[in-house]
């Protein structure tokens, strides 16, 4: 049972992760899930949040310009940088 239970984990670690778009002026963005290099996150443009499954809602670092919907590669990694960086649901300050 657990000989299958980790095949099938392992069949869908090694499956890639579509990416977002990629424009001439950088990645669209858009409410909910964005990809980008295998890396992935939550985005709640209203609130300004970014959020990986698991963890807490994260602010969007200052200076990121994401209301037009594009943002550059750098400016991707350090919105995932945050919602990696935040603490996991049921952990943290109470």
């Amino acid at each position: 049972m657990y000989r299958i239970l980790f095949v099938a984990l392992c069949v869908l670690a090694a499956c890639d992760v579509p990416d977002n778009p990629v424009i001439d002026q950088g990645i669209l963005l858009q409410d909910g899930r964005n990809c980008y290099e295998n890396r992935c996150f939550n985005l709640n443009m209203a609130a300004g949040q970014v959020q990986m499954f698991g963890r807490n809602p994260a602010r969007i670092p200052a200076g990121i310009a994401y209301q037009d919907g594009v943002v550059t590669a750098d400016d991707f990694q350090r919105m995932f940088a945050a919602a990696n960086a935040a603490y996991a649901q049921g952990i943290g300050r109470r």
